[in-house]
Order: structure tokens, then sequence, then C-alpha cells
């Protein structure tokens, strides 16, 4: 065999051992337990950090890692700096850079302006959220803390930006989108902190997320029920409020 051909063969079975490599990895990962995968893709570079411009205190800060193999491990966070904190969250180890850009888009045709933000902005945000409402006896979803394993080494203090919560000091729960059990529950934590509870709906965030891990729009037939369960004088008008982060150069 001539040498170059020699080397050229040698360089093809290096790329073989490279992809059967990857392909095991991408399979033991893929078995492996939530919060192992987790941990893993927690190693992985930052692949993307995005936010959006709040609605009614509420928002949605995503975090993404890129594996070796192209594969994107994702944590999407809806937070409501009101009250409840981090209300829902869907995280994934097996999307891809295209999934990312269709989720992005999806957005984008609902006319929701996303913006880029550091890795630590996400954390800070997420973080604080959480405890100022477990402050209130409020506790994040169960899928929060499998998500949150993919921040890994990133340091929230990083971040410049300063964050309240709650409105004119005092916590405000929006009701929208929750179980009626999780309403009463939560009303009733955030009436007992001294906030209020309001019927007003806020504009459907959750649809850019993975719909299936929602629950279903609150039913009209709920409202009238809640109107016995809190005092009217807790209702109170809401005004949007925005927040952009600021540029980490």
């Amino acid at each position: 065999m001539a040498k170059n051909d020699k080397k050229r063969q040698q360089k093809l079975e290096r790329k073989r051992m490279d992809r059967k490599a990857k392909q095991k990895s991408a399979a033991q990962l893929t078995s492996a337990a939530p919060q192992d995968r987790m941990r893993v893709a927690a190693q992985w570079p930052i692949y993307e950090c995005v936010t959006m411009t709040p609605m009614e205190g509420m928002t949605q800060v995503w975090i993404s890692r890129r594996g070796p193999d192209g594969m994107l491990a994702d944590a999407r966070y809806l937070v409501d700096t009101y009250a409840i904190g981090v209300k829902d969250v869907f995280s994934s180890i097996s999307s891809s850079a295209q999934d990312w850009a269709e989720s992005k888009a999806a957005l984008n045709e609902e006319e929701i302006a996303l913006m880029s933000c550091t890795p630590a902005y996400v954390r800070k945000l997420v973080e604080q959220s959480v405890a100022y409402a477990r402050s209130l006896g409020i506790e994040p979803p169960k899928g929060y803390a499998v998500a949150s394993l993919l921040f890994g080494d990133v340091d929230a203090s990083e971040c410049r930006d300063e964050f309240t919560f709650g409105q004119d000091g005092k916590p405000l729960y929006i009701v929208g989108g929750e179980r009626p059990e999780d309403i009463l529950r939560w009303g009733q934590l955030v009436e007992a902190a001294g906030g209020s509870v309001s019927l007003a709906r806020r504009p459907d965030l959750n649809e850019s997320l993975e719909e299936e891990d929602f629950d279903d729009d609150l039913d009209a037939d709920y409202d009238d029920d809640l109107d016995d369960d809190f005092d009217d004088d807790g209702l109170i008008e809401t005004e949007a409020v925005r927040h952009e982060p600021k540029s980490e150069n």
C-alpha cells in the first residue's frame, strides 16, 4: 500500500472511531437518569441565552448548552416576578440547533421580542425569583430541580442587573392558567403575606414552551368561584413593568 493511501486509511479509521465514540456517548446519555444527563450537559459550553421583555411581571428566560456531537441541552423558565417565582419550566437534552431556532421563530411570530442575555442573568433572575416565592411558602414546580442543574458553574454574581419582586413592595398574584387548587393555595399564601390577588388575565406566554407540559387555561367558570374565595379589596388592576438586561460589556 502506498504511503499516502496508508495515511488516508488511518485518517478514515480515526474518524470512524470518533464517530462510534460519539454515538456511544449519546446512547449512554439518553439512557441515563434525567439528573445525571443534565449534570453531564452542564459541562458543555454555553450555546445561547435569551430573555424577553416582561409583561405584567411575567417573563421567560432560556439557557442552552451544546454538546460535542451537536446535541443541545436547554432549560426554559416561565418566571413570575410578582409572586410565584418559577411558574413553569421545560428542560430537554435531545434538541438540536434547529429546534432551538424554531422555538425562537415561534416567539417572533407572536411579536414577542427576544433579547440576548448572559448565563449569569438567567441564573440570577431564576434563583432570586425562587427565593422570593419560597419566602411566601410557594415552591417551584417539580421539574425545577433537574432543569437548574444545567446552570453548572455559571456565577450569578457576575450579573450586574438588580431585580425587584412583588409590586409596590408587596406580592401580587395574577391568576391565569393554573389548576384551581393551586389558585386557592397560592392566593391564600399571598394574602397571608399582605399581598393581593387579581383575576386580570395576562398574555399567554406558555405557548412558546412545550404546550403539553402546561396546564390548560383556566376555565371562565372558575372566575365566579374565585370571587367568593378572595377579598374584593385584594383584586387590583396591574400595569406592565419592563426590565431589559444591561450590557455586560
